[in-house]
Formats: structure tokens, sequence, C-alpha cells
């Protein structure tokens, strides 16, 4: 499994919680494949990932995810492939 950012701590947060990452997304109002691959370091967290799990678990954003991960913010491409890179 390829991970740019490595296993991100929010995803052990979220293991302790016994619940699926399908359940905890549609809990948070999130989209499930978005918050996994978050989770799993294979991109940057959006922006509303960012905030639902601060507010969720009431802890800063440095809890949650690596520095690598969160120094630039998730876009998508206008190809409408989703990317976490700047060009």
């Amino acid at each position: 499994m390829y991970s740019a950012y490595g296993v991100q701590p929010a995803r052990e947060r979220v293991r302790a919680l016994d619940v699926s990452v399908r359940r905890f997304a549609r809990l948070l109002g999130l989209e499930e494949n978005h918050l996994r691959s978050s989770l799993l370091g294979q991109i940057r967290p959006s922006h509303e990932v960012r905030d639902a799990l601060t507010r969720f678990f009431d802890v800063p954003i440095t809890d949650l995810f690596t520095p690598d991960a969160i120094e630039k913010p998730y876009r998508i491409q206008r190809t409408g492939v989703v990317t976490s890179e700047l060009p």
C-alpha cells in the first residue's frame, strides 16, 4: 500500500472508537474514500476532514496528522483527478 505521508495519528483514534471508517465518515458527513485515504497518509486531508476530526476529537490538527500531511492544502486538479500535490 502506497503512503506518501505515512499512517496518520488520527487513524489510531478512529480505530479506538471501534467503528468502521465507513460508519465514521457517514457520522461526520464526510466522503468515505477521502477520509480513508487521509487516515492512511495516501493523500492530504481536505479542509472538511481536518475540521470534522478536530471538532470530533477536540484536539489540535497537529495531534491528528503529521506535519508533512498538513503543510500544504488538499486540492482537486481541474481534470477531476484528486491530488494532494501542488504543481
